[in-house]
């Protein structure tokens, strides 16, 4: 999910004036960094749940956040 948002957050502000597929070039480009044959061991272990909860918490409580371009979740 946070890759596709990102993909979505790369073409939103440009919506007005770049093409409206768009967000394949970047989505591509993410599927392209998936591909084993250019995988490395990442710098930084993922994130725990104990890492992750208080994020959760702070998205659930803040007003401010715009669930409507991942349908609510």
């Amino acid at each position: 999910m946070l890759l596709l948002g990102a993909a979505y957050q790369a073409v939103a502000p440009l919506r007005e004036v770049a093409p409206h597929d768009l967000w394949r070039r970047y989505l591509s480009l993410i599927f392209d960094g998936l591909r084993p044959e250019g995988s490395q061991p990442l710098p930084v272990p993922a994130p725990t749940a104990v890492h992750l909860a208080p994020a959760g918490r702070a998205s659930t409580e803040s007003p401010s956040v715009d669930r409507s371009a991942t349908g609510g979740t």
